[in-house]
Order: C-alpha cells, then sequence, then structure tokens
C-alpha cells in the first residue's frame, strides 16, 4: 500500500487518469488543486485507488456562527 497527496499522485498519473481511478471529473480534481485541498491517495497493491480528505472540526464557518 502507497500513500501519496494528490498533488504527487497527480504529478505522475495526470489529471485525466487520477479522475478515472477515483470516479470523478476531471473538473473535480482541478479545483482539488487548486484549493489545496489535503487529500490523500492510497494505492493498494492490486490497482485499486482509493482517496481521503483531512478536514479541521469543527469546520471554521460553523465556528463562527457559534460565536455570534
Amino acid at each position: 500500500m502507497t500513500r501519496l497527496t494528490l498533488h504527487q499522485y497527480v504529478a505522475l498519473h495526470g489529471q485525466e487518469k487520477t479522475a478515472k481511478a477515483l470516479g470523478v471529473y476531471q473538473s473535480a480534481i482541478c479545483k482539488a488543486l487548486k484549493t489545496a485541498r489535503q487529500i490523500t491517495v492510497t494505492v493498494y497493491p492490486n490497482g485499486e485507488v482509493s482517496a481521503e480528505e483531512i478536514k479541521p472540526f469543527p469546520n471554521q464557518r460553523h465556528q463562527a456562527d457559534f460565536a455570534a
């Protein structure tokens, strides 16, 4: 099992192949890269690819709602 950042995986395989492997549109990969989302891509020995995102908890937008 290999773990890479989304940026690293795209640098190796390109946005189109990354999108196809993850089951999303190429535009979603482009947007994730532009907004610097913290996405980790896992490549399994059988060639399967999955991804997960690390997000702050609680979401910063919701903290502002509770502060008012």
